[in-house]
């Protein structure tokens, strides 16, 4: 009988098919668990690589100027403060050591075509930037892996700042938050009165605005508190507070930008006779936040012993410094200054003056500088520092004084060796002001001293000596304790320049605008007592403090800004012509009224600070 059974042909045919049916079912299983594996490596390199976005994103809102281009940039987040910023090149996820994952992070320019976003051609937008996060990783040794996430980031906040707009900021009594005004050129309109954050009532206001973003620093005093609130465009933050001592009569502190690294100082009284000065700083990468300032160690002064009441912060505007000054009074009538090379101070080792002028007699007590007395600004073109002040020691012959020191930062920066007069100036400077030609190097100068109630004023060429005219007007109004009656500026509209002095008259015009032009050798007074320079509506009322600011981008406008004995505040825009003979006083808008404040919380020792917006 035949047995029945398989062939040799149909056991290698079964086989066959079976081999090719495991094999596909291995394939696909093992498809499968490729495909689960990619899937949860691509969701981690999406989320890896969205990380790398989003911290670009908030070092694009600390400042839009930290997006320069670059190929490939790391991230992390800085470890005192948390924040994120570059660093390296790259950034690695572990995985294995054959697979990790590395990000990098690229920059670049966008351009344009009409408003739409080219590849090629078009123009540069300097206020867009695209931004390519790309993960990389090995899924096998043959098998590179890469994704790439994009987007465009603009500087959305920059429009802000445009075409000579500002920001005005004081105290309301009553009121324990700061006002502000936000100020438009193109209109010449300050609009309605707004709030900061809460803090105090402020007496004393100084705001700076950054050079290089949209930042502005405020510090205010109520009694004896420095608060310090900031400003990014959107909102208000307050920052830190300090004690400075003191009841808001003088001023204790000033605020100041390196003009290339954007980094911000603010320079204080410690109310201590030792290590009598403070200052915190922030760097120019960060933005608002009370933990991106950092408490520096307080500093002794070898020429000053008492305690400080007013301080003056300067900063060189060359676009490459870094470089500020300081000048400070204490309680003794010393004055006393310093240079900051953007890490460190190098002071004099002796004071500039030892006998201040203080208003009234000056050797009753108490002896302590109630007047502004003494100014510091640099030399625009060169670098160089000056410091003037007025005199109250018996002899002095003179009223006014100056020292220089020349070369830039120190150690090249040389002090003279002693004080030298303002040639010329033969009364008390009580009340005075100067300020640098942002252009040259030309310095202007007045006073108004409350001895014998004159007016004085000087030009500084940039090179010794200065050209000054005594006796411009002998009815000056007589200075009080913490008032500013003189104001100095520049106004630029092409080839032709002028310097400007506004200051304070006691005849029956007092409430009026009054003041002389610096036309290149001379000082020309633009009206006279009977018929001042520019009749505002309404008055100005009898004057307690007087600022002039510079639009920086504007160069032919400049804004007054006065308060008066009764504690109101008013705003007024002075523009020139080309030929340099024509000056328009206008009276901006004010949603609020005909003055921006009638109740402010004080009138003297600068109640209210105006500071237009630098940034490109």
């Amino acid at each position: 009988m035949r047995e029945k059974g398989f062939s040799i042909l149909e056991v290698i045919l079964a086989a066959a098919f079976f081999i090719i049916f495991a094999t596909a079912s291995v394939v696909a299983v093992l498809q499968s668990m490729n495909a689960n594996r990619l899937g949860v490596e691509m969701s981690i390199t999406n989320q890896f690589a969205s990380e790398g976005i989003e911290a670009v994103k908030s070092i694009k809102n600390q400042s839009f100027s930290n997006l320069a281009a670059t190929t490939s940039a790391g991230l992390r987040r800085h470890p005192t403060n948390n924040i994120w910023e570059f660093y390296g090149t790259s950034n690695t996820l572990a995985q294995n050591a054959a697979d990790d994952y590395i990000r990098t992070i690229k920059i670049e320019g966008v351009n344009r075509d009409g408003g739409n976003i080219v590849s090629s051609g078009g123009t540069l937008d300097p206020d867009t930037k695209k931004i390519t996060s790309t993960v990389s990783w090995n899924f096998n040794s043959a098998r590179p892996e890469t994704i790439s996430l994009i987007t465009y980031l603009s500087d959305w906040e920059e429009p802000i700042s445009v075409n000579g707009d500002g920001v005005l900021v004081y105290g309301r009594t009553g009121n324990t938050i700061p006002r502000a005004n936000f100020y438009t050129n193109s209109d010449n309109t300050f609009a309605a009165n707004s709030d900061t954050i809460a803090g105090a009532a402020g007496r004393n206001f100084v705001i700076k605005t950054s050079p290089t973003k949209q930042e502005a620093i405020v510090g205010y005093v109520d009694s004896n508190t420095l608060r310090v609130m900031c400003y990014d465009g959107i909102n208000w933050t307050s920052e830190w507070s300090t004690t400075v001592g003191g009841t808001g009569t003088t001023r204790r502190f000033d605020i100041a930008y390196e003009y290339q690294t954007g980094d911000v100082m603010v320079l204080y009284s410690s109310d201590a006779g030792t290590n009598e000065l403070d200052y915190q700083t922030k760097d120019g990468g960060l933005g608002c936040g009370s933990s991106n300032w950092v408490d520096q160690a307080a500093f002794d002064s070898p020429g000053t012993s008492g305690v400080v009441t007013w301080v003056k912060l300067s900063a060189d505007s060359r676009s490459g410094s870094n470089i500020l000054a300081a000048a400070w009074a204490d309680m003794g009538r010393d004055l006393q200054a310093a240079i900051w090379d953007g890490t460190s101070w190098t002071q004099r080792t002796t004071a500039l003056e030892t006998t201040l002028e203080c208003r009234g007699n000056c050797n009753s007590s108490p002896t302590i500088p109630n007047g502004d007395s003494f100014d510091i600004d640099f030399e625009s073109s060169s670098g160089n520092l000056m410091v003037v002040w007025g005199s109250g020691g018996s002899g002095s012959g003179n009223g006014a004084f100056y020292n220089k020191c020349d070369g830039g930062a120190p150690p090249s920066c040389i002090w003279n060796v002693s004080r030298t007069a303002i040639n010329g100036m033969v009364n008390d400077a009580t009340s005075l002001d100067i300020s640098s030609n942002p252009n040259t190097d030309d310095i202007l100068f007045a006073s108004i001293g409350d001895g014998g109630s004159d007016l004085q004023a000087a030009r500084w060429s940039g090179s010794a000596p200065w050209n000054g005219s005594n006796d411009l007007d002998t009815t000056a109004l007589t200075p009080v304790a913490g008032s500013s009656l003189v104001a100095t500026g520049w106004l630029i509209n092409g080839s032709t320049t002028r310097g400007i002095v506004v200051f304070a008259n006691s005849s029956t015009q007092s409430q009026r605008i009054h003041g002389f032009v610096w036309n290149g050798s001379s000082f020309v007074r633009q009206g006279t007592d009977t018929t001042p320079w520019f009749t505002p509506t309404p008055l100005l009322g009898t004057p307690r403090w007087y600022d002039i600011q510079m639009d920086p981008k504007n160069k032919d406008k400049l804004m007054f800004l006065v308060s008066n004995s009764v504690n109101d505040l008013f705003a007024k825009r002075l523009e020139m012509d080309s030929t340099g003979t024509f000056f328009t006083w206008t009276d901006p808008t004010y949603a609020d009224g005909t003055a921006l404040e009638t109740n402010l919380v004080q009138a003297t020792t600068s109640p209210f600070y105006f500071g237009y917006w630098r940034n490109p």
